[in-house]
């Protein structure tokens, strides 16, 4: 969530593999003044995390990162084949990448979107909501703490402890 020059991350720290809940400390990678969330595979996120300098080391923005990523991705063979009739990569993840002047969602075809509050996962449409609700608040920590309030309380995927933390120049 954009607040001026800051952003607002978060997340819960429960993931899920093989129908069983596991506790993670948190489901976004920093690197300097990026973060990036992610939701779907757990694999992609250890990955991100061993070669986060890679993926944020002077990184000039979001078009740059997804190049970065999907090179990444298809080093540890992941098969990033275009869905039937498209002919846009499909990598099977929902990404959120922020920095503390701008956030973006980025789509599973590595499209970079640009937005001013968003959440992913399984509890996205409970967060979003809840963050919608309370957009003319202007306290951005609080709005996000309401959107993972929301997901914690009506989405069964979603568990643990409440993440947040800021991006500040």
């Amino acid at each position: 969530m954009r607040d001026g020059k800051r952003t607002w991350i978060g997340s819960d720290t429960q993931a899920e593999a093989g129908g069983t809940r596991l506790s993670v400390e948190q489901k976004w990678v920093r690197f300097g003044t990026w973060a990036l969330g992610i939701a779907g595979d757990r694999r992609v996120q250890c990955i991100c995390e061993a070669h986060a300098k890679r993926l944020f080391d002077d990184l000039p923005g979001a078009f740059d990162f997804t190049e970065r990523f999907y090179d990444l991705l298809k080093e540890y063979d992941f098969d990033l084949s275009p869905s039937p009739g498209d002919s846009c990569p499909v990598t099977g993840q929902n990404l959120i990448l922020a920095n503390p002047s701008e956030l973006w969602t980025v789509l599973g075809c590595l499209a970079p979107i640009p937005v001013e509050l968003w959440a992913d996962g399984s509890g996205r449409n409970f967060g979003l909501g809840a963050m919608h609700a309370m957009r003319g608040i202007d306290d951005a920590e609080r709005v996000l703490k309401a959107g993972l309030a929301a997901a914690f309380e009506y989405d069964a995927g979603t568990g643990g402890e409440i993440w947040t933390d800021v991006l500040e120049s």
